[in-house]
């Protein structure tokens, strides 16, 4: 579909079928599409749904961001389901 991008979706932190996001991000990159992941801005008071809590403060983001930078990830989507609560 000549997409430029792929969304790398919830839970991609707990992969049911053992896989690891650097597993799936390579893959991405060696078809020539730049993997962008979700991250879940809330905390698990309104959604289980992961990962929680990797942004919520400037250090976290700092190290999150450096990693995701290391293994490749071209950017984020955050997720903001209770923010108009």
């Amino acid at each position: 579909m000549n997409w430029p991008y792929v969304l790398i979706d919830w839970e991609w932190d707990v992969m049911g079928n053992g896989g690891k996001l650097e597993d799936a991000v390579n893959y991405a990159k060696s078809k020539g599409i730049k993997p962008l992941i979700w991250y879940n801005s809330g905390t698990t008071d309104w959604s289980d749904a992961t990962p929680v809590d990797r942004m919520r403060t400037r250090e976290k983001r700092i190290k999150e961001f450096e990693w995701l930078n290391k293994i490749g990830v071209y950017g984020i989507k955050v997720g903001f389901f209770a923010g108009d609560q």
